[in-house]
């Protein structure tokens, strides 16, 4: 039986309850993907490892990608547009 995993809760903005994930930057790119550097885990929705090779990767946000988590630049080819930053006003900066 397959285990559900409770998402992390923040302990202030930009930092996660749990060590070594201050070292991890995740940019979203205007049109495109979102890119993640630094020491970062990738997990499945089950908490299983999902292996990345690199210390850079770019995740697919328009759903489109064959090797989805992983961006393979269909985005381009199917128009995704998206912010290159924060979309939700509420949590603009000030």
């Amino acid at each position: 039986m397959a285990r559900a995993t409770r998402p992390r809760s923040f302990s202030r903005p930009g930092s996660w309850n749990e060590p070594g994930v201050e070292n991890c930057r995740i940019t979203p790119y205007e049109d495109g993907p979102l890119l993640v550097r630094g020491d970062f885990t990738i997990t499945d929705q089950d908490g299983r490892p999902i292996e990345s090779r690199r210390g850079t990767v770019a995740l697919c946000r328009c759903g489109h990608s064959k090797i989805r988590p992983f961006c393979d630049g269909t985005h381009r080819a199917v128009g995704f547009r998206a912010c290159g930053g924060n979309e939700d006003p509420r949590r603009a900066a000030p």
